[in-house]
């Protein structure tokens, strides 16, 4: 290893890429918990990580997720700078550059091709598609799978110097066990291994099979608890609205778009929401997707027929990106950035391994020129929306930018200057949002949460209901109208909603505390020390709880 980074090849593009990264990253370490959008729960507002609670990172879902070492790793950071972002985003911008060095590894491990490497590399640190996965602490999950997921890589072709089970195929099997533990994505490992002793001429069957089987037994596994998980928090949708050859072209639609992006990557944005159905049907770029992912199937079959090199890193990619072309829809989004962090590899070897097969002393001025004005443009490009995600605000005004006609940028906006107090604006937006969605009863929820802080009960009320009448499971918005019910001398059937709320919700600890100041306005106050410890129980650093339980104490205390 010394060897290694002794290497004065590894050196240059090394120190290129950390001038050229840090260019890019440096401003983001003064940027925020991004609180409503995933920080919050995840990170700051989750007891598991105040708490420093193992045994709940590993035994329950995180706002429909399964990652239990990501959470950990949130913890570690917790329990040691506190609610510092700055430091959060350091260690998110120390993981990434570790990742540059271990993709450099394994390319050249798998290229002998120190140029192939150096390239790949490069394109990794400042791809400006890899920006969503580094400044959004959130996303710390892409980060830490892909290290553990290209270690294992590197440890598993190290397994070819030794006959049989060695300590590196126990090292391997260990690291993929955190991969997939960091992000689900990581199940496709075993194919990927599949992939290398293909690559590197390893392949025997059935040896070969039988060696990934407790690989793809793991796999199954995490990707059933993972396909609970987003079902939990009712991210798998059905899609009524689309047919299956609509949901075809959109995943065909998704596929070009990662292939395109990388190449020219001027359509970057934290949000890219399903299509809205025009005059019934989609738009015409998803009916062409098809004809342009064949010509890249086409193009990818001539490479490697030509050229076997080229077989790694165009099936690396594919494996990768497979599972993520929403054939089961999830969220709003048709594709997300942040999901090309780890497949880009592929495509990164790529380009490297191209220019090596061109590069000579006669096109080597071609190269060079054109090398330095391309990771400029990229550079530029990484570092300008870096601003995109500064605060909250920008994100969504970035957006709304994009998608005028889509409800959700505006919501959250609205939802963000409600945060800052400023509900004037609030309500601009919202109402912006509901005129383009009148049946989105999240943001009827959020302006009836508008409504009440400008002392508007009736409207309210009448938000709240609305949202509840729109989705009967909505547990925020049965509690949310509970408290107004009790504020406003209508505390016993508050204490309804309330509990219809943590019915449909048991573990939010917020609920508890509703109730159990319900129930001491009513002067039970058995049933109001019942659930601040109830709250506290779920969420030991809750203020509000600590402090009404507090009050009560000692109003028994004081009692003669």
């Amino acid at each position: 290893m010394k060897t290694f980074f002794s290497n004065k090849h590894f050196q240059f593009w090394l120190g290129i890429s950390l001038v050229l990264g840090l260019s890019i990253f440096w401003k983001t370490l003064d940027f925020p918990f991004l609180i409503n959008y995933d920080d919050g729960p995840l990170i700051i507002n989750n007891p598991a990580v105040l708490e420093f609670d193992i045994s709940r990172m590993f035994s329950e879902f995180v706002f429909g997720l399964y990652h239990p070492i990501t959470t950990l790793s949130f913890a570690i950071d917790y329990l040691v700078f506190n609610d510092n972002s700055t430091a959060f985003h350091f260690v998110n911008i120390f993981l990434h550059f570790l990742n540059g060095i271990l993709c450099y590894i394994l390319v050249l491990k798998l290229s002998n091709k120190k140029i192939v490497a150096g390239i790949s590399l490069l394109l990794f640190i400042i791809h400006p598609m890899h920006v969503e996965s580094v400044v959004w602490l959130s996303e710390r999950k892409d980060l830490l799978y892909s290290f553990f997921f290209l270690v294992a890589c590197v440890t598993y072709i190290k397994s070819y110097d030794f006959k049989g089970f060695s300590k590196w195929s126990g090292i391997t099997f260990l690291l993929f066990v955190l991969a997939v533990l960091s992000k689900s994505a990581a199940v496709v490992f075993p194919l990927v291994m599949l992939l290398i002793d293909l690559s590197k001429n390893q392949f025997k069957f059935p040896k070969s099979i039988l060696k990934v089987i407790p690989y793809l037994l793991v796999s199954i596994l995490i990707g059933y608890v993972n396909i609970l998980a987003q079902k939990s928090a009712g991210f798998i949708t059905n899609m009524p609205n689309y047919s299956f050859l609509d949901r075809t072209l959109m995943a065909c639609y998704s596929a070009v778009y990662y292939l395109l992006n990388f190449f020219v990557p001027v359509n970057v944005s934290p949000k890219h929401f399903y299509p809205i159905m025009e005059n019934g049907g989609l738009s015409t770029i998803y009916y062409v997707a098809p004809f342009l992912l064949l010509l890249s199937i086409f193009i990818a079959f001539k490479l490697v027929s030509k050229n076997r090199t080229f077989l790694f890193p165009i099936g690396f990619f594919i494996l990768n990106i497979m599972l993520i072309l929403k054939i089961i829809p999830t969220g709003n989004d048709i594709v997300s950035d942040r999901y090309s962090y780890l497949p880009y590899i592929g495509l990164s070897m790529i380009v490297g391994l191209l220019v090596d097969r061109f590069y000579s002393s006669k096109t080597k001025n071609i190269f060079i020129g054109s090398g330095i004005i391309i990771c400029l443009v990229l550079t530029f490009l990484s570092f300008s929306y870096t601003k995109v995600w500064e605060n909250e605000t920008t994100l969504w005004t970035f957006v709304i930018n994009k998608k005028p006609n889509h409800p959700t940028g505006y919501g959250e906006l609205g939802r963000n200057y409600h945060d800052k107090s400023n509900y004037k604006k609030a309500l601009i937006d919202l109402n912006k949002a509901l005129k383009l969605d009148s049946n989105n009863s999240i943001i009827y929820n959020q302006r009836g949460l508008t409504y009440s802080a400008i002392q508007k009960p009736n409207k309210a009320f009448s938000d709240y209901s609305e949202a509840i009448f729109l989705d009967s499971n909505y547990a925020e918005a049965y509690s949310n109208r509970g408290v107004l019910l009790s504020k406003y001398d209508r505390t016993k059937e508050g204490i309804l909603d309330i509990n219809k709320a943590i019915l449909l919700n048991p573990k939010d600890a917020d609920y508890y505390n509703n109730v159990g100041i319900a129930h001491a306005q009513l002067a039970q106050w058995k049933l109001a020390e019942y659930n601040f410890k109830k709250c506290l129980a779920l969420n030991p650093r809750h203020s509000d709880a600590k402090v009404n339980l507090n009050r009560l104490n000692k109003m028994s205390n004081e009692k003669p």
